[in-house]
């Protein structure tokens, strides 16, 4: 089963909830929205910084 990438599973049930910032380190660097390591099996994305952003901006903006 794939990750829920819904809003209410990023933000509304989250603490704290995934900002931009945060849900760039978790694809990036495999590092939750606490700080702490995210299951191997995640893979960590390797794209341009601008290519992050826009990714990380349509998941948190578009699916709520």
């Amino acid at each position: 089963m794939s990750a829920d990438l819904r809003h209410h599973a990023l933000v509304t049930e989250q603490k704290p909830p995934y900002t931009v910032a945060l849900l760039e380190r978790a694809i990036a660097h495999g590092v939750d929205n606490t700080g702490h390591p995210l299951n191997r099996v995640m893979p960590r994305w390797r794209m341009s910084e601008r290519d992050l952003h826009d990714v990380v901006v349509y998941v948190l903006t578009q699916l709520k």
